[in-house]
């Protein structure tokens, strides 16, 4: 068993077939047939080798040890039985019988239920007479003939049959030979009386006493002398021994005393002995002929099962080489297969971006914003610094234009997030002075979260958020490059809006991104849970709650994430302006709105937005402004020039 597990490709050495004559001898299908028998006719399970050699030996006429019987079980079962199956779990031949075989042929198996179904319908054969008749004689080879007895017919055992015979007299015949009763005609090998035995003893003699000689013409055989010469001393025995038993009279001398045979009788004697040896001769030559042609079929059938056994052997490998190559093809399949799926992805996307290069080239070669790649990583360093300016409350917000192609339901929903505020119904200018003196630190917060949203999704859009997708760029954009810088600039842009178009940008990315800002977010926040400062002594509680707030946060970034990926593709007007402490106002890239503003669409194709209220109303001639700059109390409200609007605007002009 170890060999089988160690090597379970190599096909089985020749002598595993030669030590059992061949793989589906008659005696293996006969003790499958017969296990299938036991099985059909629902006998105990625990039925074991020692309990198939009476049957066998009884029925099928065959001789085999429980040995012999046991091995061939085991090797039936090696050979067909389950592939990782043990030597020793070859009983389950007893409890399902050839079932239990799943590598069995199918014609082997059919011939196993026909046998069964014989021995289940059909009762068991009679014993053959002759040795050389006998089925499998190969095994067991008979060397010598046994001699026949003749059989004896028993005595009458009244004594008027037995006066009968020896008072009877022989007959006398139409050639003038006498010729026994017609009771020693029926049966010769009844016992005969004194007168026959006297008849006997003198046709077996010359007139001299001496036996008459054996080289006859014809040619008799010793053995046919013996077996003559044994008849009739055992027939002369059974003689003496019934007269001496019968009533009353006695034996003598003179009985035994040979009488005179005329010459005829021994020339007679001559000529019925020659024929008598003649027919032995051919029984024996016919008997000789028949065990010769019984040993050439035995012969030729075990060549037979050798040359089956060897094309078993040649056919079993040849599968398992066929197995091992068809196994080595899928592998190289698999491998071919994928490198072949990977190639045909690369090629479908580069298609995908040509045609849409050919779809926009044939609009007008539209001009893609390559500023804004420079302008945005420019800004990167920027941010950082703001952050902490809008902390304290000293820095503003940004605006930035756009194209009439994000909608108004982007940007309220963003803002009603944030604030949790209806932008469209109006607020009350009071009630946002109050919001704003109230509780300095919320708004703190909110400018913190309003500052790391635009900030954080700047730094995302070229600098992360395509870049992870890995399908901007490619060999094409080279090429285009090198042709035709407008080509180069509209397939840049049909190979950003292809990306935004990918569900894996909305479903994948975007939320992850969305997720690592908000982490970035609430790490900013610790430094004012740590430090709160004097004026703030209940802000702890408030910013435990916004570190709760962890999903909606998420979400916030993710809705502004969405809005700046469509901006950055809508237009090739998109800027970020930047307000630090100091600088001008410049009424063309920062444009503050008002109510006023309301009813004078049409200015131009810019949009002015905020993120938080109370957004101070500026003149283009004022050089230094507060944008979006903190109240701290009421008082300082009335000490300010700046009037603060009543709400979020957010106006398409």
């Amino acid at each position: 068993m170890a060999q089988r597990q160690n090597l379970p490709q190599m096909a089985y050495p020749l002598e595993w077939f030669v030590k059992d004559k061949h793989l589906y001898a008659p005696a293996q299908i006969e003790i499958l047939a017969y296990l299938d028998y036991t099985v059909l006719e629902a006998f105990t399970p625990t039925i074991s080798e020692k309990d198939i050699i009476p049957h066998l030996e009884r029925t099928l006429q065959t001789r085999l040890t429980c040995g012999e019987v046991k091995e061939k079980l085991v090797y039936l079962w090696y050979h067909t039985g389950p592939p990782n199956a043990k030597a020793s779990d070859y009983t389950q031949l007893f409890k399902r019988g050839s079932k239990a075989l799943p590598l069995l042929k199918a014609e082997v198996a059919d011939e196993v239920r026909r046998r069964a179904r014989n021995l289940c319908i059909s009762p068991p054969p009679r014993r053959l007479r002759s040795a050389s008749c006998t089925p499998n004689s190969l095994l067991t080879p008979t060397t010598t003939r046994a001699v026949k007895r003749p059989r004896h017919r028993k005595r009458p055992k009244n004594k008027t049959a037995r006066h009968h015979f020896i008072t009877s007299k022989p007959v006398q015949t139409d050639h003038g030979i006498p010729s026994p009763p017609i009771e020693e005609q029926i049966n010769p090998y009844v016992s005969t009386p004194q007168p026959r035995v006297k008849f006997e003893r003198s046709l077996f003699e010359d007139s001299d006493g001496q036996s008459p000689t054996r080289n006859i013409s014809g040619g008799a055989s010793p053995l046919g002398d013996k077996r003559l010469e044994q008849t009739r001393r055992s027939s002369m025995t059974s003689t003496s021994s019934d007269m001496s038993v019968s009533s009353g009279n006695a034996i003598t001398r003179e009985d035994f005393e040979p009488s005179p045979v005329p010459s005829r009788y021994r020339s007679v004697e001559t000529v019925l002995r020659s024929g008598l040896d003649n027919r032995q001769n051919l029984v024996n030559g016919l008997e000789d002929e028949r065990d010769r042609e019984h040993r050439e079929i035995e012969y030729w059938r075990v060549r037979c099962g050798r040359a089956e056994q060897e094309c078993i052997a040649l056919k079993t490998r040849n599968h398992r080489l066929q197995v091992c190559s068809l196994e080595g093809l899928e592998q190289l399949d698999a491998a071919e297969s994928t490198t072949l799926r990977k190639l045909n992805d690369q090629l479908k996307q580069e298609l995908a971006i040509v045609r849409s290069t050919l779809a926009f080239s044939t609009r007008g070669k539209l001009p893609f914003p390559s500023v804004n790649t420079t302008t945005i990583l420019d800004d990167m360093t920027a941010i950082r610094s703001k952050l902490r300016d809008v902390l304290i409350g000293e820095d503003v917000l940004f605006s930035f234009d756009r194209m009439q192609v994000v909608g108004h339901a982007d940007f309220f929903t963003l803002f009603q997030a944030i604030f949790s505020v209806d932008c469209h119904q109006p607020v009350n200018a009071s009630s946002i002075q109050k919001l704003l003196s109230g509780v300095p630190l919320r708004f703190v917060l909110q400018c913190l979260v309003s500052a790391a949203v635009c900030g954080w999704v700047l730094e995302a859009d070229v600098g992360c958020l395509f870049q992870e997708c890995d399908r901007v760029y490619s060999k094409l954009r080279g090429l285009l490059m090198v042709q035709d810088r407008e080509l180069a600039q509209s397939f840049e842009f049909a190979a950003h809006q292809s990306v935004i178009d990918d569900p894996s940008m909305s479903d994948f990315i975007i939320p992850n991104k969305a997720r690592y800002l908000a982490q970035k977010v609430l790490q900013c926040l610790a430094p004012l849970v740590e430090n709160p400062g004097p004026a703030d002594d209940g802000s702890p509680d408030l910013v435990t709650a916004w570190f709760k707030e962890k999903d909606r946060l998420i979400y916030i970034l993710e809705l502004a994430l969405r809005i700046k990926t469509r901006l950055l593709i809508s237009t090739d007007l998109y800027k970020c302006t930047w307000h630090a402490s100091g600088t001008p106002f410049i009424a063309d890239s920062m444009v503050p709105e008002s109510d006023s503003a309301l009813s004078s669409p049409g200015r131009g194709a810019l949009v002015g937005f905020t993120l938080l209220p109370g957004i101070q109303r500026c003149s283009a001639s004022e050089r230094d402004f507060s944008y979006n700059r903190f109240v701290k109390d009421a008082q300082s409200l009335e000490a300010m020039t700046w009037e603060p609007l009543s709400k979020a605007v957010v106006l398409l002009m």
